[in-house]
């Protein structure tokens, strides 16, 4: 049934046009709490939009970005990662949360576009957060434009960290890439 799927009600964006096909009428209680929990998250992404310079070729940046040894030298949070088949690779991230360290292990899907016009990484982290970054590299007069989108699904309400987190960091990734 629509609606029955764990908690979702029919109000819920992907349901809402079927639900009005069928002629039902969600129940206005279920619409107050699925607004809620599209507010923190729990059933929406929220993008996060990020524009990078650097001084490489569009190649170099792509190769950087694929490259696990070479990726590993300029990220700020991964110290390292392995590679377990096909595109996917084991990552293992430090970071510190206010104030302690915490360090955690996932894997990631790498994807490189033959003409590396982008690069995508998928990942999920402890089975709570899932993310999807996508790094469009185009040419620019003073080397590379980056553009990136980063979506992220979790139930904790974790977005506004994540948002300020990612930001911070990947400034410092690319500034390292442009220094390498």
């Amino acid at each position: 049934k629509l609606g029955a799927r764990r908690g979702v009600s029919p109000w819920h964006p992907a349901l809402a046009g079927a639900v009005r096909r069928q002629g039902q009428r969600p129940c206005p209680l279920l619409r107050t709490r699925t607004l809620s929990a599209h507010r923190h998250g729990l059933l929406q992404s929220r993008n996060v939009r990020m524009s990078f310079l650097v001084g490489k070729t569009r190649r170099r940046v792509a190769e950087i970005l694929t490259n696990p040894s070479e990726f590993v030298a300029v990220h700020p949070l991964i110290f390292d990662m392995r590679h377990v088949g096909g595109h996917r690779y084991k990552v293992f991230e430090r970071v510190r949360l206010a104030g302690l360290p915490y360090s955690f292990v996932y894997e990631a899907e790498v994807l490189r576009a033959e003409d590396d016009g982008w690069v995508r990484m998928h990942a999920t982290v402890a089975r709570l957060v899932r993310m999807e970054m996508e790094f469009r590299l185009s040419d620019h007069a003073q080397g590379t434009q980056i553009d990136e989108t980063v979506s992220i699904r979790s139930v904790l309400p974790v977005k506004p960290l994540l948002k300020r987190l990612l930001s911070e960091q990947h400034k410092q990734l690319f500034k390292n890439v442009d220094e390498s």
